[in-house]
């Protein structure tokens, strides 16, 4: 609160400009007040003053807190794919060695290898030329906004020391390295141009959007491990190998084909250079699915499709054998699944679009005529295998139901015992249940020691990184205290599926029946739909769907799919012959008619 003047009582103060006394409002001035501070207008003459030095503007030098080891940008992207194709090229020795391909197969797949790089749909960034012409160390680099940034762990140099000749030495590297560098991108673009076919293109993103997805490097979704399995998967198509999608995740389950933990297969002078997220794109937390695999597999081959390279069909027969060896059949089964498959007239190429029609149209077809069918777009080996369990499933009805053959000459009379067949299937589909590889509690003592060998032999070249560089210390203890000697090389890795079941010859044929009532084969058949989710599908069904799906590594709905998409397509095709059979009879009973009539008319009159 302001203090009043003693003699007015008044509480509005000022201060005199020239006196600097304290007065209020009627003069009174207020006492025991002392102001000791000097105003001075002017310097005196005497005043010493220093005199300001203009000094040339510096750069503020941005000390960055990041890892100058890794790689950011493009050239993390250009990293990535190079780790990419070394990862690609011990696949490619690995498949060499374990299926004994010829020399061959390293030529076509490093050909397949460059088109699939070309049909990433994006600009593939060229080798970071700035390392390969980058300055001595000392000199500085311009800097995006103005400045200039130093090498790390160097101070920057003092402004006030010229040196002209390494400013210009480095100057004109810098503008050689970026004229090679614009060479070259527009050397690729113009070729690119020119090679690149109209409907085979990727289409160019738009402007205002990003062409990459949130976190990841690439935006396609070939740009990954999997990617190079589809490269495989194409070029063992090319030599036509009948390999399908589950060798070859049988072989990755094992580890004998790189693609889970890759990093253990990559030098540590890659890895060294690796963020985190990149890491995690390389490393894959499961193995491949059929689906994905056969994906980025049929995309491949359109797209080589594209730019006049057509892969060739699948080598279906051994394929079709060893679905027909997975279900306990028959060479009679074989040739009867061969029939019903070429009435079917199922794709045996990576993508649809790339199968012969079964009658090519006219050459002066307004448009493209393409196949019409649904559902067409799954591996070939599901597709085989869907006409085996098709086949079966006429045979034998699968639904609780049993059917006897009534002639010699019936298919069925060949077949064994739906029983005794069922039997085998389930006994096997058990032991192989037991494998090492399947993911549920075991305790070491419930093993056998042909599973105790097994999971030894496996646990290393799971657990153990095999690069020669990284130290083991415990090795010496492992071959001291625990030496085991290595496994045979006769010994298989997997079991094919026929080893597991028993010979033919303790089989009982399916006997004649002479029960007018009994069910024939083909007789009430009955189509389960895949959308119904009351579980209707019989017990003898569900195991034959079950032991498919375990041999071709898809899941049972996309077998019971492909079984009823072909049960409704040859229920189709059976009703258009059945009308053209009997518009046939119709026309040559018409014309049987007009023949008649014109004999008729042609006969004189009888008197």
């Amino acid at each position: 609160m302001v203090r009043p003047c003693p003699v007015c009582k008044s509480r509005k103060w000022h201060r005199e400009p020239l006196s600097a006394l304290i007065v209020c409002a009627e003069g009174h001035v207020l006492p025991n007040y002392r102001n000791e501070t000097t105003e001075v207008q002017e310097p005196g003459q005497h005043q010493l003053s220093r005199r300001a030095v203009k000094r040339p503007k510096r750069a503020t030098v941005e000390l960055s807190s990041a890892d100058p080891k890794l790689y950011h940008g493009d050239r993390a992207r250009f990293h990535y794919l190079q780790c990419l194709q070394l990862l690609f090229r011990k696949q490619l020795n690995a498949l060499i060695r374990l299926w004994a391909l010829p020399h061959e197969f390293e030529v076509i797949a490093r050909d397949v290898w460059a088109m699939h790089l070309a049909l990433l749909g994006e600009d593939i960034p060229a080798e970071p030329l700035h390392a390969a012409a980058a300055p001595p160390l000392g000199t500085s680099l311009p800097r995006a906004g103005g400045g200039t940034s130093t090498p790390a762990g160097r101070p920057p140099a003092s402004p006030s020391t010229p040196t002209p000749e390494s400013d210009r030495s480095s100057n004109s590297e810098l503008e050689l390295a970026q004229l090679l560098s614009e060479a070259s991108a527009t050397s690729s673009s113009s070729s690119g141009d020119e090679q690149q076919p109209p409907s085979a293109g990727p289409s160019a993103a738009p402007p205002g959007r990003k062409g990459r997805r949130r976190g990841t490097l690439h935006k396609s979704k070939a740009a990954a491990p999997g990617g190079n399995l589809a490269v495989l998967v194409c070029a063992l198509w090319v030599l036509r190998v009948p390999a399908t999608y589950a060798d070859l995740i049988r072989l990755v389950e094992r580890y004998e084909l790189p693609y889970l933990a890759p990093l253990h297969s990559l030098p540590e002078e890659m890895t060294l250079h690796l963020t985190t997220s990149t890491a995690k794109a390389l490393t894959p937390r499961f193995p491949p699915n059929v689906m994905v695999l056969h994906t980025l597999a049929s995309r491949l081959a359109r797209g080589m499709a594209g730019y006049g390279v057509v892969l060739p069909e699948l080598n279906a027969a051994p394929v079709l054998w060893r679905a027909v060896r997975a279900l306990n059949g028959s060479p009679l089964l074989y040739t009867l699944s061969k029939r019903l498959l070429s009435t079917l007239d199922i794709p045996l190429t990576l993508h649809p679009s790339l199968t012969p029609l079964l009658h090519p149209p006219p050459p002066d077809a307004p448009s493209p005529v393409t196949r019409k069918h649904h559902l067409e777009n799954i591996p070939a080996s599901l597709a085989l295998l869907g006409g085996v369990v098709l086949c079966l499933k006429l045979m034998y009805g699968l639904d609780g139901r049993e059917r006897v053959p009534k002639d010699e000459g019936d298919p069925l009379r060949g077949m064994p015992r739906v029983g005794e067949w069922l039997g085998s299937l389930r006994e096997a589909r058990e032991r192989r249940g037991r494998d090492i590889l399947k993911v549920f509690p075991r305790s070491v003592l419930d093993m056998t020691d042909a599973e105790m060998d097994e999971y030894l032999e496996l646990a290393p070249r799971v657990l153990v990184d095999p690069r020669e560089k990284v130290d083991h210390p415990d090795r010496e203890f492992k071959d001291q205290f625990f030496p085991l000697p290595p496994p045979g090389p006769g010994q298989p890795s997997t079991q094919t599926p026929a080893s597991t079941y028993p010979p033919y010859s303790k089989f009982t044929a399916t006997a004649l029946s002479r029960d007018p009532k009994a069910l024939q084969p083909g007789s009430k058949h009955v189509i389960y739909s895949r959308l119904d989710r009351h579980g209707t599908i019989p017990e003898e069904y569900e195991l034959v769907l079950q032991v498919a799906a375990d041999w071709a590594r898809v899941d049972l709905e996309d077998v019971l799919t492909t079984v009823e998409v072909y049960e409704r397509r040859l229920e189709t095709t059976w009703k258009e012959r059945r009308a053209a059979k009997r518009r046939l009879s119709r026309a040559d009973g018409d014309e049987q008619d007009l023949r008649h009539q014109r004999s008729r008319s042609v006969l004189p009159d009888a008197e």
